[in-house]
């Protein structure tokens, strides 16, 4: 409740924005009390004075509050106050020697009006200039440091609001620069700021008009080179973090360039690939700096390029001469390669760097031809070659060997010496033999081909392909062996020669069936001295079984053997004869009745894969397949009485034998029958089916006959080859269709249909002809239309009328 346990009293004296805030409350808790000032501001205070001091003018509502002592209820009074102005500056950051700007902040209420203001800047060692009134005042501080400032701003009824504030003026940076250590003209000379305050920004003056745009900088340390010797006044300016700036400035003195000269080059600038000349640099210098990167007064250079240095003195001063040119010549160069040659003098391979050969081989080593060039081997030859060779008495010995070759540019003088090249000349394996064992040394004797005390580091190769220490072989031949050691390198043995026999591929074996008697008669065969015919394993005695014919009377195995010059033996496989007194062969021929007439004539063809068998008392005793061409042959058969016929089994279904069963005879030796068999194509009916239609009732005419429609019928034929063929003949039943049409007509009326008028409730029929030539009816009704009679009663006034 406003107003009763709490109570309160706002004394305002001469400042207008510092009240005093008086508890007057009769019935109020203690410790309950509560400020609220209006402005954000709260007090708990217990007293009976509270003071508060109001930032800005304006209108504020001041609460207090507690709890009544009486009644334990919650209770308040508030009052709104006025606060007609409240004093408030501003000055920005300043650096001391500067006049410090004070800007007024005051507040005030519409109402109020302000009518003087005055400033204490706290700084009496400033004297008079110590106090302003001016609204907006500046003031320069004699030193750096904090001050209380006080603003009083006065309003027209006579109240003041008073403002206090420390502002601090902000010292000059600390800044120097030392004397360059050295001071030539045209010498970059450094200069470098000197400061422990935070700078912000730089800014040099040289002093030196004439460098243009150089004559200023603005890093801390920097570099600046005086064209001309002479007092320059070098000035730097720096500015700390806060803006404070401060100058600095000296006299620097710029002493003339003593240094001067040409780079120095006693050998000359021309050189070999290789050799080094000396540049030695003007005099009058402590630091050389060489393009190159040399430090040296002089150095020693051997590549191809331009040279310069710049020479450095104690006071600082450089000098940079005219750079030179060294111009370097390539030495003369080739490279060694090793030539390989095949039997014929024509290279098969060219080696570099290293050669490996075996013992005895040639070596032929070589450079390129240049003719500006002399060559000088390392092995004392001159010229472009040098070859190491048996027929030139002088092949390399087993062991490692190096060459070289140095060239000399006889245009230029220069020399040079080639990488070197090594020759690895390795041992042969120690020279052998090789033996036979088994017999003498013919064709199809087994023999055993072995190497005479073999060494077992060592790999022997036969010129068969075989590896090991022995072979065997039955075969014709020459043969030796190649040694192998783990360098490659290879021993040729002795060679073996194996005679051939004599050739047996001429002479006839197998199975074959002769007349009696026969003669086997041997071609011409070369070489061979003697001749022993056998058999059925047992000689036959001089002077018929030791001749190249042999006359044969008595079936049996029989077979040659051969003897050459060389006492080689060959014998020939077994040959078995049958002897017959008569033999032949049956020839004969299938063909196909093209056309029909039971025998073979000119239209008729050879038929493929058609089964012959030959019989003998109705047993088959052997059966042959015609082949692509139609033939068929039973070869080399006893003379007899035979029957030839087709096997019925072998042909196609509708296939029928028209010749077969047909007799041939063999009476002589080498007698041949000739038989010719035919067979013949099946006849297969064959079926077509005729469709045909005609109208109802009446009728169609195929192959002179009428067929009623509905009706079916089957006639038969005969084809050229006899063949059935069937013809069946369907007449269908064409459709007719009848309709009725339903119309209508008012009672006296017609209706047009078809081009006729049809009177109401008449009926008539229309015939027409269908697509098939059928009859169609359509009948037409018309039915009459119902009248209808009705009363409408209607109304009118006298004398007027309803539409």
């Amino acid at each position: 409740e406003p107003g009763t346990s709490v109570t309160m009293l706002v004394i305002f004296s001469n400042n207008c924005n510092l009240g005093n805030f008086l508890n007057t409350s009769p019935d109020v808790t203690p410790g309950t009390l509560s400020w609220d000032f209006g402005d954000g501001t709260t007090s708990n205070s217990q007293g009976p004075n509270v003071q508060h001091e109001y930032e800005e003018a304006g209108y504020y509502t001041v609460i207090l509050s507690g709890i009544s002592q009486s009644t334990g209820l919650f209770c308040y009074e508030a009052e709104i106050i006025d606060i007609l102005l409240a004093a408030n500056f501003l000055m920005e950051p300043t650096c001391v020697g500067d006049a410090a700007q004070f800007r007024d902040l005051t507040t005030f209420l519409p109402e109020a009006t302000i009518t003087g203001w005055e400033w204490d800047f706290g700084d009496p060692a400033s004297g008079a200039d110590n106090t302003s009134f001016d609204q907006d005042p500046t003031h320069v501080f004699s030193s750096p440091g904090f001050y209380n400032v006080t603003l009083t701003v006065t309003e027209q009824n006579g109240c003041t609001s008073v403002k206090t504030k420390i502002v601090e003026i902000l010292p000059l940076p600390v800044i120097d620069f030392p004397q360059p250590p050295f001071n030539c003209e045209n010498a970059a000379l450094p200069f470098d700021l000197q400061s422990s305050d935070h700078i912000v920004d730089v800014a040099w003056d040289f002093g030196d008009a004439a460098s243009g745009a150089a004559n200023s900088a603005t890093q801390p340390s920097t570099v600046h080179a005086f064209s001309t010797d002479g007092i320059f006044s070098v000035s730097l300016t720096a500015t700390d973090v806060y803006g404070c700036q401060q100058t600095v400035s000296k006299n620097v003195a710029v002493t003339p360039n003593p240094l001067s000269g040409a780079i120095q080059t006693p050998q000359g600038l021309t050189a070999c690939e290789g050799d080094a000349v000396d540049l030695i640099a003007p005099p009058g210098g402590t630091a050389w700096n060489w393009s190159n990167g040399g430090t040296s007064e002089t150095i020693s250079v051997d590549e191809e390029e331009v040279y310069s240095v710049t020479v450095t003195d104690d006071n600082g001063c450089t000098y940079t001469p005219d750079a030179v040119f060294l111009d370097v010549i390539p030495l003369p160069n080739a490279v060694i390669s090793a030539v390989e040659y095949n039997d014929y003098n024509q290279p098969v391979g060219i080696f570099y760097n290293t050669y490996i050969i075996c013992e005895g081989e040639d070596v032929n080593l070589q450079v390129p031809q240049n003719g500006q060039y002399q060559y000088q081997w390392s092995s004392g030859d001159l010229g472009t070659t040098a070859i190491f060779a048996e027929w030139r008495d002088n092949p390399l010995p087993v062991g490692t060997h190096v060459f070289t070759v140095t060239i000399t540019d006889q245009s230029t003088g220069c020399v040079n010496t080639t990488e070197p090249f090594t020759v690895q000349v390795n041992e042969l394996p120690p020279d052998f033999t090789i033996s036979a064992s088994g017999g003498a040394l013919c064709e199809n004797n087994l023999l055993t081909l072995e190497v005479d005390n073999p060494q077992a580091s060592l790999t022997y190769v036969w010129n068969t392909g075989e590896v090991g220490t022995s072979i065997q072989t039955s075969r014709a031949g020459v043969y030796y062996a190649v040694a192998i050691n783990t360098s490659g390198c290879r021993t040729e043995s002795n060679e073996l020669e194996v005679q051939s026999a004599p050739d047996i591929g001429a002479i006839p074996s197998g199975c074959h069936t002769r007349c009696n008697p026969d003669t086997i008669c041997l071609p011409n065969l070369p070489n061979v001295v003697s001749y022993q015919w056998y058999q059925d394993g047992q000689p036959i005695s001089a002077p018929a079984g030791t001749t190249d014919e042999l006359a044969i009377t008595v079936s049996g195995e029989y077979y040659v053997e051969l003897t050459n010059a060389q006492g080689c033996t060959s014998v020939s496989d077994p040959l078995y004869l049958e002897l017959y007194d008569a033999f032949g062969s049956i020839l004969g021929e299938v063909y196909m009745d093209v056309n029909d007439n039971n025998i073979i004539d000119g239209p008729d063809t050879l038929v493929s894969g058609v089964t012959v068998l030959l019989e003998q008392f109705n047993t088959t005793i052997d059966a042959s397949i015609s082949n692509l061409f139609g033939n068929f042959a039973f070869p080399n058969i006893a003379a007899d009485n035979y029957t030839v016929s087709i096997d019925p089994t072998s042909l196609p279904p509708d296939w029928v034998v028209v010749l077969t069963g047909l007799a041939a005879s063999l009476q002589d030796c080498d007698d041949i029958e000739q038989v010719a068999l035919l067979v013949d194509e099946g006849c297969p009916p064959v079926l077509v089916t005729e469709n045909l239609s005609a109208c109802a009732g009446e009728t169609v005419l195929y192959e002179g006959q009428q067929l009623a429609a509905g009706s079916q019928q089957t006639f038969m034929y005969q084809a050229f080859s006899g063949c059935d063929s069937i013809v069946t003949v369907n007449v269908a039943e064409l459709p007719t269709y009848t309709e009725t049409l339903n119309l209508a007509a008012c009672a006296g009326e017609t209706v047009l249909y078809d081009g006729q008028q049809l009177a109401a409730g008449s009926q008539q029929t229309f015939m027409y002809q269908t697509f098939g030539g059928c009859d169609s009816t359509v009948t037409v009704m018309v039915a009459e239309l119902p009248t209808y009679v009705e009363t409408v009663n209607l109304s009118a006034c006298a004398g007027e009328t309803v539409l």
